[in-house]
């Protein structure tokens, strides 16, 4: 544009001005699409790493959903069915809430209300109370309600107390509580069984 407005005025032929111009245009478009498509390579690549990532996050989510735990709460819905309907019923809305919550888990990066936590836990632990009728018992003391916690802790850990401590013991007790002093919130899954 400086050579065409200086060649008007003046008369001047600014023929390599022009031309050193439109080089200097070229050059700079092509630096340009190039990094567009640096850019747009970098995009596609994260998003099929988000992608990956995700599907990932969703096989794990599930693998905590033990194969051997599902044909367990089945089997016992299956037998419930004949002798017992109402508690065969109960039993498959508290299976139902429980796989709901896992899939609802699925992706879920921020801390999550501990009131959530523990409806996830107790969820589990009614399908356990149902499936193990009398040797299972559930005490809560739970005094603090307010604070957030990483998704899926708490039942898992209640997971392992039932697994690990009340069914090889036969039967126990299994008490949950929450508690805040000035600074910190706690929480505590406690059982009877063995080696406690």
């Amino acid at each position: 544009i400086l050579s065409l407005a200086i060649e008007y005025f003046t008369g001047v032929n600014c023929i390599f001005y022009s031309s050193s111009a439109l080089l200097f245009l070229l050059v700079y478009v092509e630096i340009n699409q190039k990094n567009r498509l640096i850019a747009y390579n970098q995009s596609v690549e994260l998003q099929a790493k988000e992608s990956e990532m995700k599907e990932t996050e969703q096989k794990v989510m599930m693998g905590n959903i033990q194969p051997l735990f599902i044909q367990t709460v089945l089997a016992s819905i299956a037998d419930m069915a004949e002798k017992d309907p109402k508690r065969a019923e109960s039993t498959t809305s508290s299976f139902a809430t429980y796989l709901r919550m896992n899939l609802n888990s699925v992706g879920k990066n921020e801390p999550v209300p501990f009131e959530e936590e523990l409806k996830h836990a107790d969820s589990y632990l009614e399908l356990e109370e149902n499936i193990r009728p009398d040797r299972i018992h559930v005490e809560h003391n739970i005094e603090a309600y307010n604070f957030f916690l990483p998704v899926l802790t708490l039942q898992p850990i209640v997971e392992n107390a039932i697994v690990h401590g009340i069914i090889p013991n036969g039967g126990g007790t299994i008490k949950l509580w929450s508690r805040e002093d000035e600074d910190s919130f706690y929480i505590g899954v406690d059982d009877d069984g063995i080696g406690f």
